[in-house]
């Protein structure tokens, strides 16, 4: 007698988990092949959220603010870039597609030594941070919190962290 259960016997909370180990987009995609269950499940929301990259200049407090309003995305990232020089601006197109509260009121899920002395905008950002656990890569060539608070909200935060670039503005 065969107890073999196929995957798609699985409820999609279970497959989602599976294919958030997958790395590779071209992996994805050849997962995403296997049946339409699974193709709803990886397009759009892990194919698209694997890598989030946009220039600093572009609403950067936005973009972290979608991340936070949107953590089923967020916990998909695994590179994460905000660079000074102009690229290509890479992200989910349903990230930015939500009305987005401009301050955090309460927030929770921020576990930094001294969170009574960041701004709203700080917050924010080690929120985002917080939300993106599946992360290999941060750089930011515009740190928007205190390189400290980041370095602690990442090594708290992100596990499997192995790449971390930060660089912070001269003031004059």
């Amino acid at each position: 007698m065969d107890n073999r259960t196929s995957i798609h016997d699985l409820p999609n909370e279970l497959i989602d988990h599976v294919v958030s180990f997958i790395d590779l987009p071209n992996d994805l995609l050849h997962f995403a092949l296997t049946s339409q269950r699974i193709h709803d499940i990886i397009i759009p929301d892990h194919i698209d959220s694997r890598i989030i990259e946009f220039p600093t200049r572009d609403a950067p407090l936005d973009i972290w603010s979608a991340i936070v309003a949107k953590p089923v995305l967020a916990r998909h990232v695994r590179i994460f870039k905000r660079m000074e020089r102009a690229g290509t601006n890479r992200y989910p197109p349903s990230l930015l597609s939500v009305s987005i509260p401009p301050r955090l009121p309460h927030v929770e899920s921020v576990e930094s030594r001294d969170v009574s002395s960041l701004s709203d905008e700080h917050l924010v950002i080690m929120t985002a941070i917080s939300v993106m656990a599946a992360l290999i890569s941060f750089e930011d060539e515009n740190a928007g919190a205190p390189i400290s608070h980041i370095l602690f909200q990442l090594s708290t935060a992100c596990p499997n962290i192995m790449e971390i670039k930060l660089c912070q503005p001269i003031l004059r």
